[in-house]
């Protein structure tokens, strides 16, 4: 048991803030030119918070030498394969998205088509994560394995609920723009403002 009556949750919750603190500023660095970000900026976002999430996990788990030889490479193989899914996932999801705006008859082969590819991707993505699960179960011991699991859930979450404000502080932001330019101090909103520091 983990000592001093802490939980698992613990120190993942602990190690997630901290990532968050530098990935939080490398992001809003690269996303401050708004509509001029580039697939090179995006990639060296990611990059910095695989590497981020990586070292962060490594301290959650403290693993032997031996394990962590074997479980950067899983994880890191993992990660790509998510990645690569998820991408194929959301060009879908845009055109999907652009059928529904059009108004497609309401049977629409295309549009069958495309829900049903949505749900073949989901159903991979669904295989390589036990696959994943299953593999890191023979690398790790139980505690270990919750705290990954727990990790990997609160690490998830934080990113999608962080990417979901900045998309909301950068359309807020192109609204203004449209409207006529940004305003002054005064004009800020809530979203435009820093997030604030992790405790």
């Amino acid at each position: 048991m983990p000592q001093g009556g802490e939980t698992v949750m613990k120190p993942g919750s602990k190690f997630v803030a901290g990532a968050f603190a530098g990935l939080m500023a490398l992001v809003l660095a690269v996303s401050s030119a708004g509509a001029q970000e580039d697939g090179e900026d995006r990639e060296r976002v990611w990059k910095q918070m695989e590497t981020m999430r990586i070292l962060k996990l490594t301290e959650v788990l403290e693993p032997s030498d031996e394990q962590l030889a074997k479980i950067i490479p899983a994880v890191k193989s993992y990660a790509e394969a998510q990645r690569a899914k998820m991408a194929e996932r959301d060009a879908i999801l845009r055109q999907l998205e652009d059928q529904a705006k059009k108004g497609a008859s309401p049977e629409s082969a295309a549009v069958r088509a495309n829900i049903k590819k949505i749900l073949e991707i989901e159903n991979v993505m669904m295989g390589v994560r036990r696959a994943h699960y299953d593999q890191m179960e023979k690398l790790l011991d139980a505690r270990q394995m919750a705290r990954y699991m727990l990790f990997e859930v609160r690490f998830h979450d934080e990113v999608q609920g962080f990417m979901s404000d900045l998309k909301r502080r950068h359309d807020r932001r192109m609204r203004r723009f449209m409207r006529g330019g940004p305003g002054g101090p005064g004009d800020a909103e809530p979203d435009d403002l820093p997030p604030p520091k992790p405790e």
